[in-house]
């Protein structure tokens, strides 16, 4: 049994991922698995709500940068929706709170990406 829960929806012409649990290696994997098929579907402006993920490993880090790297090159938007105090401790300490864009909201993170 996975400890991280993966929730995907459309709204307009975004895509809101949610994350819920934790995710270590092997969740990191799945929602590798998740965000491929988003791309796959030329789905390139995300929103992904963290307010229910309580942990993240560097796996999980580096399926976040591949997510903002894969949305910027496709120009598209991502925008990362209240991460909760461990995983912004670890934004912060690697330096990542400088790259994402993180909003206190989902409406603030659907204002944002929904600009030209």
């Amino acid at each position: 049994m996975s400890n991280l829960d993966v929730s995907i929806t459309q709204d307009d012409q975004t895509t809101i991922i949610g994350l819920s649990g934790s995710a270590d290696m092997q969740e990191a994997n799945m929602f590798n698995q998740h965000l491929e098929k988003v791309f796959e579907d030329a789905c390139y402006t995300l929103i992904i709500d963290l307010s229910g993920l309580k942990f993240t490993s560097s796996m999980g880090l580096g399926s976040l940068i591949m997510a903002h790297t894969t949305c910027k090159d496709n120009r598209g938007r991502l925008a990362l929706v209240k991460p909760q105090p461990a995983v912004m401790k670890l934004f912060k300490t690697t330096r990542l709170d400088q790259l994402f864009n993180l909003f206190e909201s989902l409406e603030e993170a659907k204002a944002a990406v929904g600009k030209d």
